[in-house]
This record gives C-alpha cells, sequence and structure tokens, in this order.
C-alpha cells in the first residue's frame, strides 16, 4: 500500500511514498520538527502514515504534514 503526499494541494504533483521511504515534515506541530526526515514505518491508509517520531516512540500522522524527501 502506498500513500500519496500532496494529495490536498493541487499546485503540486502527487508523490507516493510506502513502508522504508523518507518523508520531511513542514510543521512544527504534533510533535514533529519542521525540515527533520521521518522514515514511514508503516501505511495505514491512502493519508494516514506511521513515523517514528524519536527513539522508541511511533505515532500515525495525516499525509498533510510531510513533503517528499528528496535528500
Amino acid at each position: 500500500m502506498k500513500a500519496i503526499l500532496n494529495m490536498y494541494d493541487s499546485c503540486l504533483e502527487n508523490v507516493e511514498v510506502g513502508e522504508g521511504d523518507y518523508v520531511v515534515a513542514n510543521t512544527n506541530e504534533f510533535g514533529l520538527k519542521e525540515g527533520h526526515k521521518y522514515k514511514v514505518l508503516e501505511v495505514d491508509s491512502y493519508d494516514m502514515i506511521t513515523i517514528e517520531v524519536y527513539e522508541g516512540h511511533t505515532d500515525m500522522y495525516s499525509i498533510e504534514y510531510f513533503d517528499e524527501c528528496k535528500f
């Protein structure tokens, strides 16, 4: 299963991400750090992913809080 980044922004191209891919946070809310790279541990649905927020702590987030990791 893949999640679809940018699906809520019609100005940006959709990007599919799956388990093992990396995403970059675009907010400092909800325990995320803007610009920080996170590994996708699980795709829960086309618009929800589970990441490791910090060592030993995972959480599920909406894809709207992430951008494509280009590095």
